[in-house]
């Protein structure tokens, strides 16, 4: 029933489609509150009602056995409830374009779908999901784990326990209040594909640990207040220099080089890369004196030559 003009409240008759396996309502204009008790369809396992005007708390009367909720761009408010995180067998939430606010809460390590291996359904039909920073098209949804969170007024830091979902793919939290630091946990996870931090108010160095994420082919750090070196990794050099825009403390590659040395742990020690940066420097630095020195010593023999002659013409005279 999706990309159509339905307009108006769900019936609440279709919380007795008790066969249903896939709900797909998405753009569309319906509104009021989603306040079907889907619980008892123990086959609906895809529910994707995204893209309308339904406001009021986000639902929670799920079955046990979802493993896919896209909500976005609705007008959903309140804390994110944490119900949610007794849906274990979730491997794709989309609560994005929404007006949630609050903490994640922490018990969101308990869907074991996007933390553990899990052997998930497939159906082969065509939805979209915004990935690597655009809309892309999906045929089936069986081998992708995302959290998707952004654009809403989310607050407090990003829990620990986030980065513990070491199974996802796709982690968008852009846009949004967190504060603190990236947890050094987030090189835990090793199959992320993209990852969007950007908007928020994040402060302290990137964690070095993000280097080892070999698969992360998307990146988005900006607008945060970060500082310190990019840690050098195989690919976060690679990445364009705007997923770093609007972090002044940060510096390296792809950004300027780092002036000043780093200090790490309270160790006062400079390290080897700094060390070869400061070297270059001082070695220009003595290229340019040597320079100036040549250039001041031939004005001094020069001078020399000039006074030198005309002692001589003044003896003759």
């Amino acid at each position: 029933m999706e990309n159509n003009m339905l307009t108006g409240e769900v019936p609440p008759s279709m919380d007795s489609f008790i066969d249903l396996i896939i709900m797909d309502l998405h753009n569309n204009s319906l509104s009021g509150n989603f306040s079907l008790d889907l619980s008892n369809i123990t086959n609906l396992e895809f529910i994707h009602i995204g893209e309308n005007n339904f406001s009021g708390p986000v639902p929670v009367k799920m079955p046990h056995a979802m493993e896919v909720m896209i909500l976005r761009s609705n007008q959903f408010e309140g804390n994110i409830p944490p119900q949610l995180c007794s849906i274990s067998s979730l491997i794709q939430l989309d609560l994005s374009h929404n007006k949630l606010s609050g903490p994640i809460p922490k018990c969101i390590s308990n869907i074991t779908g996007m933390g553990g291996a899990k052997k998930t359904s497939h159906y082969p039909f065509e939805f979209k999901l915004y990935n690597k920073g655009q809309d892309l098209e999906y045929l089936d949804y069986g081998l992708l784990r995302t959290l998707d969170l952004s654009d809403n007024n989310l607050s407090d830091e990003i829990p620990r326990q986030v980065f513990s979902l070491v199974q996802l793919k796709v982690l968008n939290l852009s846009r949004n209040h967190f504060t603190g630091k990236i947890a050094r946990e987030v090189g835990d996870m090793k199959n992320l594909e993209s990852l969007d931090l950007s908007s928020n108010k994040l402060v302290g160095e990137i964690p070095d640990t993000i280097s080892s994420l070999s698969f992360l082919s998307f990146l988005n750090l900006s607008s945060n207040y970060l500082v310190g070196q990019i840690p050098v990794g195989t690919q976060l050099q690679t990445f364009d220099a705007s997923c770093y825009d609007g972090n002044p403390g940060l510096c390296g590659a792809p950004l300027p080089i780092c002036i000043e040395s780093n200090k790490h742990g309270g160790n006062n020690d400079i390290d080897d890369d700094d060390s070869f940066t400061q070297s270059l420097y001082f070695g220009e630095l003595v290229k340019i004196t040597a320079g100036h020195w040549d250039f001041i010593e031939a004005i001094f023999c020069s001078f020399c030559k000039i006074t030198v002659a005309h002692y001589d013409s003044v003896k003759l005279v």
